[in-house]
């Protein structure tokens, strides 16, 4: 692997200053109409939202490594939530890095939830995953998650394809598109916010809630 070129952060008070930082950065480039930043700062908030989804859902144990999905205690039913609702085939790999996996990973939790009648205490992780998804926004999360993909598609597009673009197009859904990216980043952010309180679903599992 490619050794980085730019330094992570390094604790959770450098995160909150990168956060602080790239939101006012984001504020001054839609004020001056600098929407190509904005939307490279909105992308990357909601792909670091969706890890932390993840992360405090206990899917991936360290959101700062290689993002492995599950772990010794949850992997194999994680798998059989994957497989069951999101299409994933027996012996095929979750690969967290790629965006659309995590999209996919989540709806299929959300789908699980929908129908997990018969969850006993004894199923630990499970159990303490249903009750503290049971305050989640759960409509309007998969709303969101399948609205993403035409967002995602349109950036790439963008992004990959921008000199073969008519201008007038682009500059039309722009400043559209970006205001769009932030409601789903803000709202993943808000519903992560439900699910890692108490640290209590990575406890489950005996991993740092931090």
């Amino acid at each position: 692997m490619p050794e980085k070129q730019i330094e992570s952060v390094s604790g959770l008070m450098d995160k909150k200053k990168t956060y602080a930082y790239q939101m006012k950065r984001f504020n001054t480039a839609v004020k001056n109409e600098f929407y190509f930043e904005a939307m490279l700062i909105v992308y990357a908030m909601i792909e670091d939202r969706l890890i932390a989804f993840l992360y405090h859902s206990g899917v991936i144990a360290d959101r700062n490594g290689k993002l492995t999905f599950g772990t010794t205690k949850n992997k194999e039913c994680l798998r059989e939530i994957v497989q069951k609702y999101g299409g994933l085939k027996p012996n095929q790999k979750i690969i967290l890095t790629q965006i659309g996996n995590k999209r996919i990973v989540i709806k299929a939790l959300m789908q699980w939830l929908e129908n997990a009648d018969n969850i006993t205490r004894d199923m630990k992780y499970l159990w303490t995953l249903k009750n503290q998804y049971e305050s989640l926004d759960a409509g309007e999360l998969s709303r969101v998650i399948d609205d993403m993909e035409d967002w995602l598609r349109y950036r790439n597009e963008l992004i990959h394809a921008l000199m073969n673009k008519n201008v007038e197009s682009t500059n039309k859904q722009l400043s559209m598109r970006v205001e769009e990216g932030m409601y789903y980043a803000r709202f993943i952010d808000s519903q992560v916010k439900i699910i890692k309180k108490g640290g209590k679903i990575r406890k489950s599992i005996n991993l740092s809630a931090k």
